[in-house]
């Protein structure tokens, strides 16, 4: 479910894409679709972070036991980020994330020329091949 339709959703903790708001949640594009999965999976890892930092404000027992289930939130988190990336890597698309403070604040995404939209680089490379 796109965090955006969440009841408790933070608003400020979800990343621009390319620098614009994020695509439509119905949108049935290729990249506006896997923008959209990239975009949850940060903001995931945004709301984690922004709940482990809150929590180390408490003190004694309960703030330790935030803590705990806060470090835990955002490993897994982080993990789904990873594998995420990892994914979509293989697809010739990744990411750069760009942070305000210690927070994603704006992604950038790159696709493989020749992907719906096209992409913003094209690789070439030159290799020499045997004289026979």
């Amino acid at each position: 479910m796109d965090p955006r339709l969440e009841e408790a959703f933070v608003a400020s903790l979800y990343p621009l894409a390319d620098g614009l708001p994020a695509p439509p949640i119905d949108s049935n594009q290729v990249q506006s679709r896997t923008k959209l999965e990239f975009l949850k999976a940060f903001y995931r890892t945004n709301l984690a972070l922004e709940k482990l930092l809150k929590a180390r404000k408490k003190h004694g027992p309960e703030g330790e036991k935030a803590c705990r289930e806060y470090v835990a939130d955002l490993k897994e988190a982080l993990l789904n980020r990873d594998n995420l990336e990892e994914e979509y890597r293989s697809q010739g698309i990744w990411v750069e994330p760009e942070h305000e403070g210690d927070f994603v604040s704006n992604l950038r995404f790159f696709f493989p020329p020749g992907s719906v939209g096209r992409g913003k680089y094209v690789f070439t490379t030159e290799i020499e091949l045997p004289q026979s």
